[in-house]
């Protein structure tokens, strides 16, 4: 305090207030199907007198082909004050298929629809399925095709078969003569 030009010294008591902290996620906008959870995010923490870390996101709807989220707070320390970022989406995009038929080279005739192939279904996150082999010319002896589609489902794209030939060979005949010579 001043008083009559003399400078007095009084107690008091300062106090410094903790610093704002500012957290931010970055993540990309698509990552694709894997069947595991996905955790491509970052989240950065930054403030004044050199704060700069980082904290945990955590996340949500973050396996299956779809939109996830991406949440993350900061606690703050002695010097900052907590923070809790924007939360974030990205997209889960569905991931491809294959589609492969498996054929035996050549089967017999026998006067019906040959069906001996079958079409395996594989992709990313255990997909290992099955779908329906549809075929041309196949009853009569030559050569016949194997056709097979995958429609999709939600984790995964379709996918259509490389087409598959096989033989169907002509049938052996056996003559049975009885009687005279």
């Amino acid at each position: 305090a001043i008083s009559n030009g003399v400078l007095t010294y009084t107690d008091s008591t300062l106090t410094v207030q903790p610093a704002a902290s500012t957290t931010v996620i970055t993540c990309p906008t698509s990552v694709t199907y894997t069947g595991s959870a996905q955790t491509p995010c970052t989240a950065a923490v930054t403030g004044a007198g050199g704060l700069n870390t980082t904290t945990t996101v955590t996340y949500g709807n973050n396996t299956n082909a779809g939109t996830a989220t991406a949440s993350a707070t900061y606690a703050g320390d002695a010097n900052h004050t907590g923070s809790t970022a924007t939360q974030v989406t990205f997209t889960i995009a569905q991931a491809s298929s294959s589609t492969v038929i498996n054929c035996p080279a050549s089967v017999t005739y026998t006067g019906s629809a040959q069906t001996p192939c079958t079409a395996a279904v594989t992709g990313a996150g255990g997909l290992n399925t099955t779908t329906t082999v549809t075929y041309g010319n196949n009853t009569n002896a030559g050569t016949a095709t194997a056709d097979a589609t995958y429609a999709g489902d939600a984790n995964h794209t379709g996918s259509t078969a490389t087409q598959v030939t096989f033989t169907i060979a002509k049938a052996n005949q056996t003559l049975t003569y009885s009687g005279d010579y």
